[in-house]
């Protein structure tokens, strides 16, 4: 998707236990530098993008510090922080079985 736009962090952004809808920033809060463990796979993400479209969130990660994968997860409005780590993990997983 094409329509992601760069991701920055807010200044000094409230923490709050759940993802007002449709906030990037709050999103990009939440999943950067977040450390992911998929059985051998070790992944620390980059959010490199966020795009809102209507109660949706597409957020594009990558994987530090090689930079070779990336995926793209669409968050819906019911979504929580639990769910969406769950989904990257998901995708991981698959996407480890595809290289194998």
């Amino acid at each position: 998707m094409n329509t992601l736009s760069p991701a920055t962090p807010p200044v000094g952004a409230p923490v709050i236990n759940e993802a007002p809808r449709g906030n990037a920033h709050w999103w990009f809060t939440e999943l950067d530098q977040r450390a992911l463990a998929v059985g051998s796979e070790r992944w620390l993400t980059q959010v490199v993008g966020v795009h809102v479209e209507g109660g949706d969130v597409w957020i594009q990660l990558q994987s530090l510090p090689e930079q070779l994968r990336d995926l793209t997860i669409r968050v819906r409005p019911e979504m929580s922080v639990a769910d969406v780590v769950s989904a990257v993990e998901a995708q991981i997983r698959r996407a480890t079985r595809h290289t194998r």
